[in-house]
């Protein structure tokens, strides 16, 4: 999958905060939120 053990360890974390994010149960955390480089 070319994610390497941190990339396959943090994706089905990040991928259930995009989820809920989604489905507007909670907002993005601000250290992966892109807007925190504006």
């Amino acid at each position: 999958n070319g994610l390497g053990t941190k990339g396959a360890s943090l994706g089905p974390f990040f991928a259930r905060q995009m989820a809920d994010y989604l489905l507007g149960r909670r907002p993005v955390d601000r250290e992966v939120d892109i807007r925190r480089f504006d």
